[in-house]
């Protein structure tokens, strides 16, 4: 623990420090990175109506994640 940490802090410090913990924590980072990545693109309210559209948009969203992650890689 740090100091200043809360007691909520402490226990939630300790949970981490297993292997259980940081093995979800490695699966959730899979899906995170491309939440923050949309949400910091505009992603964080939709301007159209209809599960048709918004999944229209989201996939246009993840086209572009996509994209620009094989360009990070060198493969686009």
């Amino acid at each position: 623990p740090k100091r200043g940490d809360g007691p909520g802090t402490i226990a939630w410090r300790q949970r981490m420090a297993g292997q259980p913990a940081q093995a979800i924590y490695r699966r959730r980072f899979a899906t995170e990175r491309p939440h923050a990545h949309m949400r910091n693109h505009g992603l964080r309210r939709l301007l159209v109506r209809g599960i048709d559209k918004v999944k229209a948009v989201v996939l246009w969203h993840v086209h572009a994640f996509n994209f620009l992650q094989f360009k990070r890689l060198g493969l686009a």
